[in-house]
């Protein structure tokens, strides 16, 4: 997966907004980060609460990890070469419906759900 791939996808959620964030692309909703591009230009950070962060690290450690600039903080880092369409879209579209404003949300009260509960 590229980058591009990613937006595509992030792009697709109502709301978001390609912007950068510490000088790299990322992906907003609102004034909310979604995922960026980690300034190696390999992998990606994606916003996620702690209790996911975890289990995805656990998981598919080869996928999702952290360094110690990370620990602690409600992101993990992922290798866009281990990526897939599939699980980008579950994770951006889960934290899509964690960040997005209540308008948002009530104008689209599907997007996120499913996600939800394959938790």
């Amino acid at each position: 997966m590229t980058f591009e791939d990613l937006q595509r996808i992030g792009l697709a959620l109502p709301g978001v907004q390609a912007r950068t964030s510490y000088g790299t692309p990322a992906l907003f909703v609102g004034k909310k980060l979604l995922v960026r591009l980690k300034e190696d230009a390999r992998d990606v950070v994606l916003r996620m609460s702690l209790e996911e962060k975890a289990f995805l690290i656990e998981a598919d450690p080869d996928t999702f990890y952290e360094t110690d600039h990370y620990k602690g903080w409600p992101a993990v880092l992922g290798r866009l070469d281990r990526l897939d369409t599939e699980t980008i879209a579950v994770l951006l579209a889960r934290q899509w419906r964690a960040s997005a404003t209540r308008t948002l949300l009530k104008a689209h009260p599907h997007i996120g759900v499913q996600a939800e509960t394959d938790r």
